[in-house]
């Protein structure tokens, strides 16, 4: 599994936890890109840091 993971949901109706877990990717660039590309088909995109599991981008936004 990459550094950056990538978990996408829908307000109404969200799997939970690693069920929400879309795709992981080895650059945070590459993460954002693939949120912004899939953004109408899922109403939350969360890229999660592997190594430290701290939310580092959240729906358009970068948590750093």
């Amino acid at each position: 599994m990459e550094k950056f993971m990538l978990f996408q949901y829908s307000a109404y109706y969200p799997t939970g936890g690693i069920h929400d877990l879309s795709d992981s990717f080895d650059t945070i660039e590459e993460a954002v890109a693939v949120a912004k590309e899939t953004e109408y088909d899922y109403n939350h995109n969360e890229i999660v840091d592997r190594d430290n599991l701290a939310m580092v981008w959240c729906d358009g936004e970068y948590r750093i």
